[in-house]
């Protein structure tokens, strides 16, 4: 588990300011894996773990979205980005709102959903599919380019109890 350092506004006497604090991540689980076909398989067995250990029910609705934006995303390093990241870097945090998916590798393309699928059969439908699931339980998702240097990060965002 990491642990995130956000900064909370203080007044003069250190205490802290009333309004809108940042929200943090009450847990997370970051992890890194070959961008190589057994780590699809391989990232869903060690987020299903965590999933668990967080106290989702194998039959929750964001646990099942989330195990298979997951997969989805890191079918994309593995097909599309494998040539240039060696290794694709897996991000779960968990609010009292909000799972948050994250997969971050060093190709420095930025997909986005396509329309229709390839013309020649091999594939095309993943990241439109990680958008609709994550537009469907009332969450989001981005792609960001790294600030520094060629990669970035696909993050799907999962509300809670939506």
């Amino acid at each position: 588990m990491t642990t995130v350092e956000v900064p909370v506004p203080v007044g003069e006497d250190m205490n802290p300011l009333s309004g809108d604090l940042p929200e943090c991540p009450a847990l997370s689980c970051d992890f890194s894996l070959p961008t190589d076909p057994v780590s699809v398989p391989a990232s869903r067995a060690i987020a299903g773990q965590t999933l668990d250990a967080w106290g989702f029910a194998r039959d929750d609705s964001v646990r099942e979205t989330a195990l298979l934006v997951l997969s989805e995303l890191v079918t994309n390093s593995v097909r599309h980005a494998a040539r240039l990241s060696p290794q694709v870097d897996v991000g779960l945090s968990l609010t009292d709102t909000e799972l948050t998916v994250a997969v971050h590798d060093r190709h420095p393309h930025r997909p986005s959903p396509l329309t229709r699928p390839r013309l020649d059969g091999e594939g095309g439908w993943g990241l439109r599919l990680v958008m609709e699931l994550a537009a469907e339980s009332g969450g989001g998702m981005a792609v960001r380019a790294d600030l520094e240097g060629p990669g970035k990060t696909v993050a799907a965002y999962l509300p809670l109890g939506a």
